[in-house]
């Protein structure tokens, strides 16, 4: 086994923390395109600038969504 510096543990744990950030932006931009239909790159950006918790709860709401512009007053509302 060879031996792994704290360094490149460290960087371990950042790419894949990283990685599952980048995993749940996709399945949650996935997800609304589904739900809302094709979006314009302005709510995508807005959408990959949430946070993590904050995508997680968007995970949930956007069950509820019918369209765009539900999703557009979901990203409007001040975080809680």
């Amino acid at each position: 086994m060879p031996y792994i510096s704290s360094v490149e543990r460290i960087g371990i744990k950042k790419g894949r923390v990283e990685g599952r950030i980048e995993e749940r932006q996709e399945l949650v931009l996935r997800l609304l395109t589904r739900r809302c239909g094709e979006m314009p790159q302005a709510v995508q950006a807005r959408v990959l600038a949430l946070t993590p918790a904050q995508l997680l709860v968007l995970s949930e709401d956007l069950l509820d969504f019918g369209d765009l512009a539900a999703l557009t007053a979901w990203l409007d509302m001040p975080p809680s």
